[in-house]
């Protein structure tokens, strides 16, 4: 059976364990020709991720000078084939190192491109996407055209920033409360 090293990043997150999870999971499967053996890491020691892997790393914080090396130097030393990205936060930084990670290292970095994964972060560039595309989307509109959108579409209504996760910092917008 041939046995494929992989790595998950953010060991920490519900996204990496997930992904260590279904790698496990995979492994269970009898008779297939290969498993897996999944490397984590994490710049936490405390994240839990990094105990339930056959091998957990401690690397820098995904904006910290050093970070693509540590990866780098992770995927060659391990042999690592695939690299699994577990956090939104480590998304453009192993995108904007994937060249450098895939040529020198021999993994496959599993991400969309760094065109895509812009276009997917800014929640205005995502709606143009929609709209251009003729695909079902709440309407839009940036802040300084807040005014006339507010006419058009009425009360109440939420304002989010353009890049961000879940619904903070949303904020709802009522008749009345000032723009």
């Amino acid at each position: 059976m041939r046995r494929r090293t992989v790595l998950v990043t953010a060991a920490g997150t519900v996204v990496a364990q997930g992904v260590v999870k279904c790698l496990k999971l995979a492994n269970s499967v009898r008779g297939k020709p290969e498993s897996y053996r999944i490397l984590t890491a994490d710049m936490s020691p405390l994240a839990a991720g990094l105990y339930r892997s056959d091998l957990g790393v401690i690397v820098p914080k995904a904006d910290a000078e050093g970070y693509a090396e540590a990866i780098v130097k992770l995927c060659r030393e391990e042999t690592v084939e695939a690299l699994f990205v577990g956090a939104d936060e480590e998304l453009h930084p192993i995108a904007a190192a994937r060249e450098r990670i895939e040529k020198e290292s021999g993994a496959v970095v599993v991400s969309n491109p760094m065109t895509v994964l812009k276009t997917g972060t800014d929640k205005w560039k995502t709606f143009e996407f929609l709209k251009k595309n003729r695909l079902p989307s709440a309407d839009s509109a940036l802040p300084e055209n807040k005014e006339e959108f507010a006419r058009r579409s009425g009360f109440p209504l939420v304002a989010k920033p353009r890049e961000g996760q879940s619904l903070r910092p949303a904020s709802p917008w009522r008749r009345g409360e000032g723009t």
